[in-house]
Protein backbone atom coordinates (compact mmCIF):
# COMPACT_ATOMS: atom_id res chain seq x y z
CA UNK A 1 0.00 0.00 0.00
CA UNK A 2 3.01 2.48 0.84
CA UNK A 3 4.99 2.06 -2.37
CA UNK A 4 2.37 4.49 -4.04
CA UNK A 5 3.83 7.21 -1.64
CA UNK A 6 7.31 5.71 -2.28
CA UNK A 7 9.56 8.36 -4.15
CA UNK A 8 12.00 5.98 -4.84
CA UNK A 9 9.30 3.72 -6.37
CA UNK A 10 8.48 6.79 -8.29
CA UNK A 11 11.72 7.08 -9.09
CA UNK A 12 12.73 4.14 -10.81
CA UNK A 13 9.12 3.27 -12.36
CA UNK A 14 9.72 6.86 -14.51
CA UNK A 15 13.38 5.71 -14.71
CA UNK A 16 12.56 2.72 -16.54
CA UNK A 17 9.74 3.72 -18.46
CA UNK A 18 11.95 6.33 -19.59
CA UNK A 19 14.58 3.73 -20.40
CA UNK A 20 12.12 0.99 -22.30
CA UNK A 21 10.57 3.70 -24.26
CA UNK A 22 11.82 3.50 -27.39
CA UNK A 23 12.74 -0.92 -27.31
CA UNK A 24 9.09 -1.76 -27.93
CA UNK A 25 6.48 -0.08 -30.20
CA UNK A 26 3.36 -2.09 -28.21
CA UNK A 27 2.78 -1.14 -24.87
CA UNK A 28 2.35 -4.66 -23.52
CA UNK A 29 5.49 -5.92 -24.95
CA UNK A 30 7.17 -2.78 -23.38
CA UNK A 31 5.59 -3.75 -19.84
CA UNK A 32 6.72 -7.39 -20.62
CA UNK A 33 10.32 -6.08 -20.78
CA UNK A 34 10.22 -4.30 -17.59
CA UNK A 35 8.41 -6.81 -15.52
CA UNK A 36 11.32 -9.16 -16.72
CA UNK A 37 13.66 -7.10 -16.14
CA UNK A 38 13.02 -6.16 -12.72
CA UNK A 39 11.87 -9.85 -11.53
CA UNK A 40 15.66 -10.79 -12.43
CA UNK A 41 17.82 -7.93 -10.91
CA UNK A 42 15.52 -7.07 -8.04
CA UNK A 43 16.69 -10.42 -6.05
CA UNK A 44 19.86 -9.73 -6.80
CA UNK A 45 20.04 -6.50 -5.09
CA UNK A 46 17.85 -7.55 -2.25
CA UNK A 47 20.45 -10.31 -1.80
CA UNK A 48 23.21 -7.92 -1.78
CA UNK A 49 21.36 -5.63 0.33
CA UNK A 50 20.57 -8.15 2.98
CA UNK A 51 24.56 -9.63 3.21
CA UNK A 52 25.96 -6.01 3.24
CA UNK A 53 23.05 -5.72 6.05
CA UNK A 54 24.25 -8.60 7.87
CA UNK A 55 27.62 -7.66 7.39
CA UNK A 56 27.56 -4.25 9.27
CA UNK A 57 25.50 -5.67 11.58
CA UNK A 58 28.22 -8.19 12.63
CA UNK A 59 30.29 -5.25 13.15
CA UNK A 60 28.35 -2.80 14.91
CA UNK A 61 26.19 -4.34 17.48
CA UNK A 62 28.52 -4.84 20.33
CA UNK A 63 30.10 -2.23 22.51
CA UNK A 64 32.82 0.28 21.35
CA UNK A 65 31.81 -0.40 17.47
CA UNK A 66 27.81 0.12 18.40
CA UNK A 67 28.90 3.31 19.78
CA UNK A 68 31.11 4.29 17.01
CA UNK A 69 28.59 3.53 13.99
CA UNK A 70 25.80 5.63 15.76
CA UNK A 71 27.38 8.64 16.35
CA UNK A 72 28.71 8.12 12.79
CA UNK A 73 24.77 7.83 11.64
CA UNK A 74 23.85 10.82 13.62
CA UNK A 75 26.82 12.85 12.09
CA UNK A 76 25.67 12.01 8.21
CA UNK A 77 21.77 12.54 9.72
CA UNK A 78 22.89 15.77 10.63
CA UNK A 79 24.96 16.86 7.61
CA UNK A 80 22.39 15.84 5.12
CA UNK A 81 19.61 17.93 7.05
CA UNK A 82 21.85 21.10 7.25
CA UNK A 83 22.83 20.45 3.56
CA UNK A 84 18.87 20.79 2.84
CA UNK A 85 18.95 23.93 4.76
CA UNK A 86 22.27 25.38 3.47
CA UNK A 87 23.31 26.74 0.34
CA UNK A 88 25.02 24.10 -1.56
CA UNK A 89 27.49 26.13 -2.82
CA UNK A 90 28.33 27.81 0.75
CA UNK A 91 28.74 23.63 1.74
CA UNK A 92 30.99 23.02 -0.72
CA UNK A 93 33.23 26.30 0.02
CA UNK A 94 33.78 25.17 3.29
CA UNK A 95 34.65 21.86 2.45
CA UNK A 96 36.78 22.91 -0.47
CA UNK A 97 35.02 21.15 -3.16
CA UNK A 98 34.93 22.27 -6.84
CA UNK A 99 38.44 23.80 -6.12
CA UNK A 100 37.35 27.21 -5.00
Amino acid sequence: MFQWVNPKAWTMALGASAAYSGVASELLMRAGLMAVTFVMVAPLCLALWALAGRGIGALTMKGVSSRWASFVMAALVAFSALSVLLDPERIANAFGAFGT
